[in-house]
């Protein structure tokens, strides 16, 4: 039981720590005045998505449904436990249905356009914005993790 724990708690680092570094990388890019820089971006959201962070946000659930199946005081319906999951379900809703294809559609728009083009200003910004509501909601989670209200 130990290890599952373990493992849960380290994929959730993963998961987390990718998250905050993407959003700091995205700021500073979008910050930045040399806009060449976004096109190096475009590709690193492409990678990191899928790559680490998707892997580890499973491994969390995975492994969190296995701990809550196996341990007698965990319960579905306690109140961590459900917005927990639905938490995670809009994290990675968020990151299959949007982060994945705009890194994509970023990196086209700056292939095609180049670094410079006000679009690619205004994507970075939305980006930025919908980054730091995802972030928040795994602090949230985190909270959830930690406090377990309702337990």
């Amino acid at each position: 039981m130990d290890w599952l724990v373990f493992l849960h708690i380290l994929a959730a680092i993963v998961w987390m720590g990718a998250s905050t570094v993407l959003t700091t990388a995205i700021f500073r890019a979008n910050r930045n005045p040399d806009r060449t820089v976004v096109t190096g971006l475009a590709h690193q959201l492409d990678w990191v998505g899928p790559r680490l962070i998707g892997p580890s946000a499973i491994v969390v659930i995975v492994l969190g449904l296995w701990i809550a199946l196996i341990e007698d005081w965990i319960a579905f319906s306690q109140t961590w436990i459900w917005l927990s999951l639905v938490l995670v379900a809009v994290s990675m809703g968020l990151g299959m249905v949007y982060f994945g294809p705009e890194g994509r559609r970023i990196g086209r728009i700056t292939a095609e356009r180049g670094p410079h083009d006000p679009e690619i200003r205004r994507r970075m910004d939305r980006l930025l914005m919908v980054n730091g509501i995802d972030l928040l909601i795994l602090v949230v989670v985190l909270w959830l993790m930690v406090f377990k209200p309702g337990a």
